[in-house]
């Protein structure tokens, strides 16, 4: 399991670096290179090739119910 604070300080991070005027998919790549946490870097990595490949967020998350519940996804 990844645990919240992990989770927590990824919204965190990617709220700042759109904020600052990265594109969604720089900063996704960007965080699953920075992250500690090798198995949630997977699980980034891959949300990030899903968006680069033209999905929403929301739909990459999803991918993931188990990490990203209904809440955060939509």
């Amino acid at each position: 399991p990844i645990p919240v604070a992990v989770l927590t300080a990824f919204f965190e991070q990617l709220a700042m670096l759109i904020e600052a005027g990265v594109y969604l998919d720089a900063a996704l790549e960007i965080l699953s290179e920075q992250t500690t946490h090798t198995g949630f870097a997977k699980v980034i990595f891959d949300v990030s090739e899903s968006v680069q490949e033209g999905s929403q967020l929301h739909e990459a998350l999803s991918v993931y119910p188990q990490l990203f519940d209904s809440v955060i996804v939509h």
